[in-house]
């Protein structure tokens, strides 16, 4: 098992970060969301998502080699609170959308010449679905209650829709078409919703590891 992990580990980091260097190459300049501001990337959250899913297979693939038989609760956490269920969102989100409605998600010539790459576009929106799937298979992961993953899920919303509405009222720039074409309240619907498919992300991987590995005692996370 433990040659697993390493294994998939390194595979998965692997992947992520030669997405994360083409990335650096195929949007950039002037079609950046603010331009030739390279931070400005984070402004999607498939682009936090994977440079998330780079540092989490990285991280692992070192302490699969150099932290052996040892507990790794902030780890854990992060598997089960924010790496997998982003992921999953991710996917679902992404293609759901495109699949309702491609002008919901990009919409001038460029973000559509983007998209239609399509090992690219399956590497930001696809496989982190994957990877998630097979860490949740591969590791049993210490069981954290639900208050405790909310907390988690909640601090990674708030920073991010500080992030979101930043570069909008800096640049104009609404990460994704659909957020301009909302009237305020709806916009605020649509938020929570998309909120509320990372908590189903979390739900669905939980039954995923439950019948996996079984049902373990919850651990709180205090901190």
């Amino acid at each position: 098992m433990l040659q697993m992990k390493t294994a998939f580990h390194l595979v998965s980091a692997s992947l992520y970060a030669f997405i994360c260097y083409k990335d650096t190459q195929i949007v950039t300049g002037a079609n950046l969301p603010i331009p030739f501001n390279g931070w400005s990337r984070f402004v999607w959250l498939t682009i936090i998502d994977l440079y998330m899913q780079t540092l989490y297979h990285s991280i692992g693939f070192l302490l699969s080699i150099f932290s052996l038989n040892r507990n790794h609760v902030i780890f854990d956490y992060w598997a089960r609170a924010l790496v997998g269920p982003i992921g999953v969102a991710v996917t679902v989100l992404f293609w759901g959308l495109f699949l309702f409605d491609p002008a919901t998600l990009a919409r001038d010539e460029m973000a559509m010449k983007i998209l239609s790459i399509a090992w690219f576009n399956h590497g930001l929106h696809t496989l982190p679905a994957i990877t998630a799937h097979l860490d949740t298979v591969i590791y049993k992961h210490t069981s954290f209650s639900t208050s405790a993953i909310l907390k988690g899920i909640a601090v990674f919303v708030t920073l991010y829709l500080i992030d979101l509405h930043y570069v909008f009222y800096t640049s104009g720039f609404w990460a994704y078409p659909i957020l301009g074409e909302l009237e305020p309240p709806y916009r605020f619907v649509f938020i929570a919703s998309c909120m509320f498919v990372v908590y189903l992300g979390y739900a669905w991987l939980s039954i995923v590891h439950s019948m996996v590995h079984g049902v373990d005692k919850k651990r709180n996370k205090k901190h």
